[in-house]
Parts: C-alpha cells; structure tokens; sequence
C-alpha cells in the first residue's frame, strides 16, 4: 500500500510540525541529527534531542531525561494526551549493544510500578528503542518485540509529521503492534 501527500511546502495539516519547521527550515537540522553519521557519532545528546523533538511533532508531550544523577536513566519519557508513557531510549549503534534491550524493560517495570503504587496503574508504558541505524541494518528487532519493546523506524515518523497525528493513535499502533508480535508467538 502507497500513500502520498501534495502540500504546500510552506504549509502542513500538523501545527506542531508548522512551528518546528518555522525554526527549522525543511527539518535540515532535524533531519542532519538524526540521520548524519559523522554529525550523530560527534555530538549523541543531539540525536537524543532530534528524537524528542520528532515525537513532540507526533502530538507526545515529551519530557528528556537529563541530569547526571540521571545518567542511568532512561534518554526521553513521552506521554499521550490520555497519559499512556512511552520510555525511550535513543542509540546510534546496535539495540543490544551494552544490554540497552534489558536496561529499558527494567526501567519500565519501575515506572509502571511507581505509577500503580500512585494511583496512576491504569496508564500503560510501553519501552521503545530508537536507533539512528537503518531498520534493515538493525539487528535484534525480532528478540526486542518478543521482549516487549517496540523499535522506531526515524523515516517513518518524520513523514508521519506531515499530517496531523494523535499521540493516542500512534501510542496503540505500536501496542497492537507488541500485543500481535506476543500473540503470534503462543502455541496453538
């Protein structure tokens, strides 16, 4: 299936992507963190930023995680409008590499039981893993998604920004897309 957009270049359907391409003429700074290997391997915390800033233009109300007592942290917290969380964790190398795979779900186990023990347990958390690799050069999807943990494709998303995107919607694409990948891989 093929979808296409023909709009204004000046103009999108997305008002969050309006006011970030308003600062950042056709997403080039955007667009250079997140896909310039010299530029990404120099300078991490700005492919750290260029993924909080994609999933602002998503409609998530993004929160990235700083500080050094944080290091250990997980990089970005996102939410949707009806508070479901996304905890992401950005490399520019492998998803395996230095156990980040183990580290996210562990990270999200912690919140979703601070978030019960909050009063706050109906929210749902999802980990998600965003690489600056290519989808096809990643290796591990298949042992993230049978872990729980949903792996970001960057080109998808920026084009995703075109149109207007409610966090809600994209939130359950990626959970159906964890719930299938669990389903699919049950005895029958």
């Amino acid at each position: 299936q093929s979808q296409g957009w023909i709009v204004d270049p000046n103009s999108f359907p997305n008002v969050l992507r309006v006011m970030h391409n308003t600062l950042d003429a056709n997403l080039e700074n955007l667009k250079k963190s997140l896909f310039d290997e010299t530029y990404f391997k120099a300078n991490s915390k700005d492919f750290e930023i260029a993924v909080a800033n994609l999933l602002f233009m998503l409609g998530f109300s993004v929160d990235p995680i700083r500080g050094k007592k944080m290091e250990d942290g997980p990089d970005l917290l996102a939410t949707t409008s009806q508070g479901n969380v996304i905890i992401v964790e950005c490399t520019i190398n492998q998803i395996e590499k230095e156990g980040k795979i183990g580290k996210l779900i562990h990270r999200s186990n912690l919140l979703k039981e601070q978030l019960k023990n909050s009063s706050y347990g109906h929210l749902r958390v999802m980990p998600v893993i965003i690489t600056a690799l290519s989808k096809k050069s990643v290796t591990g999807i298949k042992t993230a998604l049978q872990s729980g943990v949903l792996v970001l494709d960057l080109v998808t998303a920026i084009d995703m920004t075109i149109i207007n995107k409610d966090s809600d919607i994209l939130f359950n694409k990626g959970w159906n897309t964890l719930i299938s990948n669990d389903k699919a891989d049950l005895p029958n």
